[in-house]
């Protein structure tokens, strides 16, 4: 008898000692015996009912009452309040893993704050690390609701984002069949410590999709940071570094189980095996015929379902190439074949890589037939730009045409490659320029105003002049390209967002962008108008006055952003300070000044009190142009934690301090 037959058996079976043996292990590393830190991360409140109301007020006084005497014996519990119009509904979720004692004082400590954040409102929120509590005058139990924001550590990158992902998208799988809705992993060797969590209104489909969303979200904005989280009314994810899990009991470290060595076993102990079977096929042949048929089945069910998916990708991209193709007939943009960019690039030799980021390669190629040098942007596959980012950036630069905008002369797109042609810019990147102090040397002050200027000119463009009222939504360094004269051209508009003439601004629940560029009340609340691309553009005319970027690298040799040491500077009247050492001799003391405090009116933290791109050319242009004095810029710091930044109080909220979204480079 063939006794290696029984190797699957015999690897489950160690399989489930190890796991076991790894539970003992790491469980101690895994529980936080530290204090429960009942800070709140951020509240929002909303509807306000009349201070002579005494009805709701003592509706809503009753109903935390209940949820705080609840507390101490279940994780999760909703109930409402009151009769007829006066009604108030609410609920609190803990952490799946909170000890009673710990959810009783989260939640006793919720139920104090947010009655002093939202003493006179209908409707409420406030999050916590490990629970939060909602009330409203209307009936939301069972409704899921994902809209939320996320928060990540802006001082650190993971070497593989890709680890804690499929580890999240696990637990998002796993949440929505366990009893409180929740996952969680704890894995020493790896260093992914997470958690996926719903409240416990939601039925499993509303679990998943609620999750599911949030994961999308992260996806698109965070997937690179060292530590982050998303919080949403109806779900939450967290991924840390470091262990945060109060009283994790499982752990999904990877194991590797020794394969059945391949020589023969003694003849007594395949005496003993050969028994063993026997009882096993005794017992009940039904079943294991049952284990071999259905995997079989399943196994053939997967493969026609991967077919099916693979055969539909094939046939919409083969769609997609037929409507970006008749999109460019209009245009003076070429459709080049997958071949020809091969033999233009030497099949992506590194001699021909000119550059590389987040969204993937660009080589310097010449096309058969052309007489200049090309750029060639190779999307990687890991890109979070898909076809319809790239059919979205080619339809809008087809429709552009403007001297400080980056000219598109073509594209490729052939199976999984997304390749944008662009015409060839001798010097690079603003980036890399701002990064390098020889790269430096070459901006003195006549070309850093060039360069603003016409970077100024570029947005004016996209907001006011062209055919289309456009939103850029990524204005950074490294989409700003300088000719062979040093003239800026903006460039990337996969992000990009066309507006309606009458439309001031939209709210997405896709977050996109750059840390350090982002508006507040885009990284907030989602709200985004050309407002937004102001406040970067004040970034960046910062940055280019300063020779300095406002990253982490400024943050850990100053203890604070560009834009607060800039702010801090001018109330100090020491303004001139802020102009980039090598060029602070050269550069007209009272011009200097003027466009310090041109970048300091486009930083400020109101939208509405940020100038127009028109205002701001105009104040570049006419030295006599009286400027209003400028407001203080969000303030950002360090807090305690290492995932978090801290800022002012909004407008939606009353909390001191508080959680906001940082997005990491793409």
């Amino acid at each position: 008898m063939n006794t290696r037959g029984l190797c699957p058996m015999l690897r489950f079976m160690a399989t489930q000692f190890l796991v076991v043996a790894f539970v003992v292990l790491f469980s101690a590393s895994s529980r936080r015996a530290d204090t429960l830190n009942n800070t709140p991360l951020r509240s929002s409140c909303s509807g306000n009912y009349s201070t002579g109301n005494s009805i709701i007020r003592a509706n809503i006084d009753t109903l935390f009452s209940s949820l705080n005497s609840r507390s101490p014996f279940s994780n999760f519990y909703n109930i409402t309040a009151g009769n007829g119009t006066d009604t108030v509904y609410g609920l609190y979720m803990c952490e799946g893993d909170l000890s009673s004692d710990d959810c009783r004082s989260c939640i006793g400590a919720a139920t104090s704050d947010i009655l002093e954040q939202c003493p006179s409102s209908r409707q409420g929120i406030i999050w916590y690390d490990y629970c939060h509590l909602r009330f409203a005058d209307q009936n939301f139990f069972g409704i899921m609701d994902s809209r939320g924001f996320p928060m990540i550590n802006p001082f650190a990158t993971v070497d593989n984002p890709e680890l804690p992902l499929a580890v999240l998208s696990r637990l998002v799988e796993e949440a929505p069949w366990s009893p409180l809705n929740f996952a969680a992993n704890a894995s020493v060797t790896a260093g992914v410590y997470a958690l996926a969590q719903c409240t416990g209104d939601l039925s499993r489909n509303s679990c998943k999709s609620c999750l599911d969303e949030i994961l999308k979200n992260l996806k698109s904005c965070c997937a690179e940071a060292q530590g982050y989280r998303y919080l949403s009314p109806s779900c939450w994810i967290r991924y840390e570094s470091t262990p945060f899990l109060r009283n994790v009991n499982s752990t999904f470290t990877s194991i590797v189980v020794p394969r059945c060595p391949n020589e023969s076993i003694p003849e007594n102990r395949a005496n003993a095996w050969e028994e063993t079977l026997s009882t096993l096929l005794s017992y009940s042949i039904g079943k294991l015929i049952a284990a071999i048929i259905v995997p079989s089945l399943a196994a053939a069910l997967f493969c026609l379902v991967i077919y099916r998916m693979r055969l539909r990708k094939k046939t919409r991209q083969g769609t997609y190439l037929l409507t970006l193709s008749s999109t460019l007939d209009s245009t003076d943009l070429r459709l080049v074949d997958f071949e020809t960019v091969l033999v233009a690039t030497d099949n992506f030799s590194e001699a021909k890589k000119i550059g590389q980021g987040g969204f993937g390669v660009v080589y310097k190629a010449l096309l058969p037939g052309g007489e200049k040098e090309v750029a060639i942007k190779r999307l990687s596959a890991t890109s979070k730009q898909g076809l319809e980012e790239f059919e979205n950036e080619v339809t809008l630069i087809a429709k552009l045409q403007h001297r400080n905008l980056v000219r598109v002369l073509g594209c490729c797109v052939e199976t999984e490659e997304k390749m944008l042609i662009y015409e060839y810019m001798p010097n690079g990147s603003l980036d890399a320029i701002i990064s390098d102090e020889r790269g430096r040397l070459l901006l003195d002050w006549k070309t850093r105003v060039n360069i603003i200027l016409g970077i100024a000119r570029g947005l004016l463009y996209l907001h006011e002049d062209s055919l289309l009222k456009i939103v850029h939504r990524d204005l950074k360094p490294s989409n700003v390209m300088l000719d062979e004269e040093m003239n800026p051209k903006i460039s990337d508009f996969g992000m990009s967002k066309i507006f309606r003439n009458d439309e001031y601004e939209a709210n997405t629940g896709r977050l996109v962008g750059t840390l350090g560029y982002m508006a507040p009340e885009f990284v907030l609340d989602g709200v985004f108008s050309v407002k937004s691309d102001v406040y970067s553009f004040g970034v960046l005319m910062l940055e280019i006055l300063a020779g300095k970027k406002n990253g982490r690298a400024h943050f850990k040799q100053y203890g604070q952003t560009l834009l607060r040491q800039a702010w801090k500077l001018w109330v100090e009247d020491r303004g001139s300070e802020v102009v980039d050492p090598l060029i602070q001799d050269s550069s007209p003391p009272n011009e200097a000044l003027r466009c310090i405090h041109i970048a300091l009116l486009c930083i400020q933290e109101n939208p509405r009190d940020r100038p127009t791109m028109s205002a701001v050319v105009l104040m570049l242009m006419s030295g006599q142009m009286a400027l209003p004095e400028p407001s203080e810029p969000p303030l950002f710091s360090r807090e305690r934690s290492s995932t978090e930044l801290v800022v002012p109080s909004y407008k939606e909220t009353s909390v001191n301090e508080q959680t906001i979204t940082v997005l990491q480079p793409r």
